[in-house]
């Protein structure tokens, strides 16, 4: 098995040198490529490489929907999709099975999502995932929410509900 170099698309470091592109990068000996209905060539690459980086710059970590039913109740995450391609179920947001953010009351408007740490590719390249960016929107209602980051791990989801469901991107 060949494993990838540079880090997981979440560390956003990637250019588009990480994914084969360099500025001096040719076809071999000028030659076109000999079937362009199945073949890359360099300019081709050079495209894709950085269309490709381009994407893993604002491309979200985690997209997420949960319902708050009442201050200090247990918050349900019905669906949560994290870029790692791992996918669960509901579950409470208390205790996430492994891997999975969890989801917490702060108060009776405020929810808190820890989700930072150590995550894994598909060819267990390992790095850390720190949230930069957070948007939500409170589905069950017309009130606005509000959410951004708080620290290396945190995101934070204010409403003008003490109940609501809640659909959260984080990048």
């Amino acid at each position: 098995m060949t494993t990838p170099t540079g880090g997981p698309a979440w560390t956003r470091s990637a250019d588009f040198a990480t994914y084969g592109g360099h500025l001096e990068k040719a076809n071999f000996q000028g030659e076109p490529v000999i079937n362009p209905k199945t073949d890359v060539d360099a300019g081709h690459l050079q495209r894709l490489s950085a269309d490709l980086a381009a994407l893993t710059r604002v491309a979200p970590f985690c997209q997420m929907s949960f319902s708050a039913v009442a201050a200090g109740s247990t918050v349900t995450v019905h669906e949560c999709r994290l870029m790692t391609g791992v996918t669960a179920a509901a579950y409470d947001g208390a205790a996430p099975p492994a891997g999975f953010p969890g989801v917490t009351h702060v108060s009776a408007q405020v929810l808190a999502i820890e989700i930072g740490g150590l995550y894994s590719d598909d060819y267990s390249v390992s790095d850390i995932f720190e949230p930069a960016f957070a948007s939500a929107t409170c589905t069950s209602d017309t009130d606005p929410a509000r959410a951004y980051t708080s620290g290396t791990s945190t995101v934070i989801v204010e409403s003008g509900l003490t109940i609501g469901t809640f659909s959260v991107w984080i990048s």
